[in-house]
């Protein structure tokens, strides 16, 4: 009869202690002196009442004390978004810019928070059963930690809040959805006659997060006025992509503004714009031909690359989104091929591209398969930092000069080139 009792105390406690809010304990806090140790070995049956009471009046005020921090804690998280969202202003693409920060935010806390809590049920199982019945120490170990989880989310909460004004102050003052951006670009461009919705739509368009340091503040005019007026077919049209990735920051050097500055003074009606991956290529060439109708006469590729491959987007290689990429894109932009006027130009401005020239399966050789109707298709055979191009008097391209700045060396060194549509290597 005794060992029955003994056996339902023990079973009493357990299931006590384990209703205690498991979600906000964590792992290796030791606070002893939080709940009165109970001894391990209880025969009578009223010791076993008694201690069974103990536990529960020791844990009730611990657990009113976790509701009461999580609802303050709640109503200060909730406090922080509603202020922040007043700040941001009317921008619709801001707004989703700090919903996505949030969500992903969100999604990480709640993997953190399963993790620590997958973590907690299995080492308090393996504390209890390798204890041999030690329930006080079982209990002291849940009670301590969930005071430190009471603690450390108040902690997060006050860092939360503090995170987002200082966030909140960098965008505003370098977001180009800022109305302070805007203006400045507008006093700095001589677009007052131009409507800031326009202006901002443009900048938005051609990757605005880095344009203004990767053109000459007359070529980023044109290329907003641009954006902005009708097309005029009179003219040929020259379609620039420049990838998002710049891990070495060439692209706001002299070489390579120099060379965009040719082709926005040689005539040719001006598209801009940044590509992060492949979708967006082919989006930009869709939107800047109108799906063809109004057929490029340059398309002008420029960004860090190698035979295989131009880097479009430098955070995530291993993907092939993230690439144009010479193996697996052929079919994929296949369909661009009437973007492209016949006897057009195709220029990339990337290292190595054009390496091992007809007998390699380089990005050249992959748009002249996707450009067949191309007058030429010309990339680089080695690493280059500077891409020429010479135009005739109807501001068709005639041809391009490559060459490498070393940077111990005040000379241009001359870089070959290979067209894929002539098979040549050219010096």
């Amino acid at each position: 009869m005794g060992k029955r009792f003994f056996s339902a105390g023990i079973l009493f406690a357990f299931l006590l202690a384990a209703s205690a809010p498991r979600s906000c304990l964590a792992e290796g806090t030791d606070l002893s002196s939080l709940i009165p140790a109970i001894p391990s070995v209880i025969s009578p049956a009223r010791d076993i009442a008694r201690a069974a009471s103990a536990v529960k009046s020791a844990l009730e005020p611990r657990i009113a004390s976790v509701g009461i921090g999580a609802g303050r804690f709640l109503s200060q998280s909730l406090r922080g978004p509603v202020n922040f969202l007043k700040y941001i202003g009317d921008t619709h693409d801001g707004i989703n810019i700090w919903k996505q920060d949030t969500v992903l935010g969100a999604a990480q806390w709640m993997v953190d928070t399963s993790q620590g809590i997958t973590r907690y049920a299995g080492n308090s199982r393996l504390m209890f059963s390798g204890g041999k019945g030690d329930i006080g120490s079982w209990i002291s170990y849940t009670g301590d930690s969930l005071s430190g989880w009471t603690a450390d989310s108040a902690a997060r909460g006050d860092c939360l809040l503090r995170d987002a004004g200082e966030r909140l102050s960098e965008w505003r003052s370098d977001n180009p959805f800022s109305e302070d951006y805007v203006d400045r670009k507008i006093r700095e461009l001589k677009l007052t006659q131009v409507p800031k919705p326009q202006v901002t739509r443009a900048l938005h368009d051609m990757g605005m997060f880095d344009c203004e340091n990767r053109l000459y503040s007359s070529d980023l005019r044109k290329a907003i006025i641009s954006r902005i007026t009708p097309l005029d077919k009179s003219k040929p049209l020259a379609v620039i992509i420049q990838s998002k990735s710049d891990h070495s920051g060439s692209y706001t050097t002299d070489d390579v503004k120099s060379g965009l500055h040719e082709i926005f003074s040689s005539g040719e009606r001006i598209y801009y714009a940044q590509a992060d991956t492949d979708i967006k290529f082919q989006y930009i060439l869709n939107r800047a031909t109108e799906n063809g109708a109004v057929p490029a006469s340059l398309i002008y590729i420029a960004g860090h690359g190698n035979k295989m491959g131009v880097t479009l987007r430098e955070q995530t290689p291993s993907d092939q989104v993230d690439f144009l990429d010479a193996y697996n894109d052929l079919e994929k932009i296949s369909f661009l091929r009437n973007r492209l006027i016949p006897g057009g130009a195709v220029v990339l401005s990337s290292c190595y591209v054009g390496q091992g020239a007809s007998g390699s399966d380089n990005v050249v050789n992959m748009l002249s398969k996707v450009f067949p109707q191309a007058g030429m298709v010309v990339g680089a055979t080695d690493k280059i930092s500077l891409a020429r191009l010479n135009f005739s008097q109807q501001a068709n391209v005639s041809g391009v000069k490559y060459f490498y700045t070393p940077d111990d060396s005040p000379t241009a060194l001359r870089i070959s080139s290979y067209d894929g549509i002539s098979k040549e290597v050219s010096y």
